[in-house]
């Protein structure tokens, strides 16, 4: 009755009930051949989260009787958790069963290739550019056309590899050869390969090309399936403008990739939400912004990643860094100092710089050899693969590490360093994300003739200097209760523990913070004690 059952679900399109009926009937086989026979469709049109969906349906010893069920499994962990050591095990567990089972040769060779891309994927965030370019071009030698996202997931990786490598204008050959395939799919136009770029632009900080990427994958995917190439495309744009301090347009873009994360599941929903979190933040709506890392965090949750919900912990801290809440990022940061591994970066978000800007924050130091130890490794590391997008904050940090060493002229060198690489593209948040310790670098940098209007451009981003009244205080003074507030944020006290030494409410705390930052014109804790000081209202 249930194989019955499960046949006609299967005729009538209804795949989650064919395999389901097929199961409970025993036919396990059979079921994973139904899977089989929609995964490279689903795949194609982008239905990542419903793969995932199908697979969860099965039992886990089914995964010892079919590859495919293991492929699909492999795609899940990628697209949707980003969780790289899965796939990368799943990639041993196919290999051994497609040599344990008798399989026909001709699936057997395209089980094999698959199962390439996949390794090249895993190789290439091992930092084997060589082996992931080599694993992926014997894929695309066997993976038929038809495979349109499996073959645009081995040119991307390609492309990825070939940047890594240092081969730039291999990289941009590649995406040529790959756009192709867009134009040669039928009756509908295709972005995948050619969004492949925006990864390369924004790797190589070029952010008029990110934009034109973006805008192109937009055009092209308005009005079809390619639901998650669409978010990519506000992804770029969002990554773009946020940099550029265009903070309208990349909240408008962060929020429609991040408002579409229930119906186009994926990791990218977790690095909009990142920029979404970034703009409410230095927009001063530090509620909105808590409310969305909260959402980016649940998200993470439920698509149960490892990886994504640490990615989200760190971009918190992140988060409390430019709020001044420096006791918790530094605990993250000396916890994380001796594990963090080095990777690829290709992403908005990189937890490695989190790190230093934590422990430089502190001001005071601790090891001053480990750090600067530390961002040596990470520069040179981001030299070798040709990363220069976070080449160019690690650069910044360096000159404000130097600096809080006394090491002036090293200082001065690696700011002019990073500006001359960041000028080109015109990087304005990077710097003023940085707060007051690189605006007061940037003052005293001196002048050169190409970068004094570039310099000029990022010092009027950062937030005004309090503005005095005639009697030399502020415009707008601060409340007795303000004032109370403000001494224990000089304090490191916790928005609970001032609420507690205040008996207030952490809600009417949070106000009084609110309005302390927009009177002194700031964005986080740390900034504001440091303006109340320089002004002279605290000692």
């Amino acid at each position: 009755m249930h194989l019955r059952a499960g046949r006609w679900f299967a005729d009538a399109g209804f795949i989650e009930e064919g395999i389901q009926h097929m199961i409970a009937a025993g036919e396990v086989e059979e079921a994973v051949g139904l899977l089989a026979a929609v995964r490279y469709d689903l795949l194609n049109r982008e239905r990542f989260g419903r793969l995932s969906s199908l697979c969860n349906l099965f039992p886990e010893e089914a995964a010892g009787i079919s590859p495919e069920l293991l492929l699909a499994r492999a795609w899940d962990a990628h697209t949707m958790r980003f969780d790289i050591a899965e796939l990368a095990a799943l990639t041993g567990e196919i290999d051994t069963l497609i040599a344990r089972l008798d399989l026909a040769p001709d699936r057997a060779r395209l089980l094999k290739a698959e199962n390439d891309i996949l390794k090249g994927i895993a190789l290439y965030y091992d930092l084997d550019p060589a082996g992931s370019l080599a694993h992926c071009a014997r894929g695309l030698e066997d993976i038929p056309r038809t495979a349109y996202t499996v073959r645009a997931f081995a040119w991307l990786y390609s492309i990825g590899s070939l940047h890594m490598m240092g081969d730039l204008s291999g990289a941009y050959e590649a995406i040529n050869q790959a756009r192709h395939e867009d134009l040669a799919v039928p009756g509908i136009r295709r972005a995948r390969n050619a969004a492949a770029a925006g990864f390369i632009n924004w790797m190589t900080a070029d952010l008029p090309g990110l934009l034109k990427t973006g805008e192109y994958t937009l055009q092209l995917t308005g009005s079809t399936d390619q639901n998650i190439t669409e978010v990519w495309g506000h992804y770029f744009l969002a990554s773009a403008f946020y940099h550029r301090n265009n903070l309208t347009e990349a909240r408008r873009h962060a929020e429609r990739a991040f408002a579409q994360r229930r119906l186009n599941r994926g990791y990218f929903a977790i690095y909009s939400g990142f920029i979404l979190a970034l703009v409410d933040q230095v927009s001063g709506n530090p509620e909105q912004m808590q409310e969305t890392m909260d959402q980016t965090l649940a998200y993470a949750i439920e698509l149960q990643s490892t990886p994504l919900i640490a990615a989200a912990q760190a971009f918190q801290v992140e988060l409390d860094i430019q709020q001044g809440n420096i006791q918790r990022a530094v605990q993250w940061a000396e916890q994380a100092l001796p594990v963090i591994r080095f990777a690829a970066l290709p992403l908005f978000f990189a937890p490695p710089l989190t790190v230093p800007k934590a422990l430089l924050a502190a001001g005071d130091i601790a090891n001053p050899e480990l750090l600067g130890d530390y961002l040596r490794r990470l520069r040179e590391h981001l030299e070798a693969i040709h990363n220069t997008r976070f080449l160019i904050e690690t650069l910044a940090l360096e000159a404000m590490f130097h600096d809080t060493q006394g090491n002036e002229r090293a200082a001065f060198a690696a700011l002019e360093h990073s500006l001359v690489l960041a000028q080109p593209s015109g990087f304005i948040r990077l710097y003023v994300d940085l707060g007051a310790g690189m605006k007061k670098l940037l003052g005293r940098l001196p002048a050169k003739r190409d970068l004094s209007a570039y310099i000029s451009g990022i010092n009027s981003a950062f937030p005004k200097t309090p503005t005095a009244s005639k009697d030399g205080g502020l415009v707008e003074p601060l409340t007795d209760r303000e004032m109370e507030v403000l001494s224990l944020l000089a304090g490191r006290y916790s928005n609970k523990e001032i609420a507690a030494e205040l008996s207030i409410s952490p809600m009417t705390v949070k106000r009084h913070t609110i309005n302390i930052y927009q009177k002194l014109y700031v964005q986080g804790r740390r900034e504001a004690v440091e303006a109340a000081r320089t002004y002279g209202i605290l000692e």
